[in-house]
């Protein structure tokens, strides 16, 4: 590993392999927020080239996907989705998901760290 041949020490070398790995999320404040970084990021410049490529995907199957994206996420992280700007169809998805994992997203909100 890079970090090994650069002299970084034991410890230092484990904590990156776990936030890269995303284990600990809602248990880890560097590894939530690191997920929230990711997933604010694909929202804010990928998603609409995902829509895209997978066009042929109902709604349904899409709001389940964006779901999916949201329950990794913290409370803080859903607070930066919906403060970007982004075009009614893509902020419709979001509403819908975030409506569908209303209890997930609450339970999930119970145990959020930031």
């Amino acid at each position: 590993m890079i970090l090994t041949r650069h002299s970084y020490a034991v410890a230092d070398i484990a904590h990156v392999a776990k936030l890269i790995k995303k284990e600990q999320l809602k248990k880890d404040r560097e590894s939530q927020a690191l997920e929230n970084v990711v997933d604010v990021v694909f929202v804010e410049h990928y998603i609409e080239e995902f829509l895209a490529k997978y066009s042929g995907y109902d709604e349904d199957k899409l709001v389940d996907i964006v779901g999916k994206i949201l329950r990794r996420m913290s409370p803080k992280g859903h607070a930066e989705v919906l403060a970007l700007h982004l075009r009614p169809e893509v902020r419709s998805l979001i509403n819908k998901a975030m409506v569908r994992e209303a209890d997930a997203l609450a339970k999930l909100a119970n145990v959020a760290l930031d």
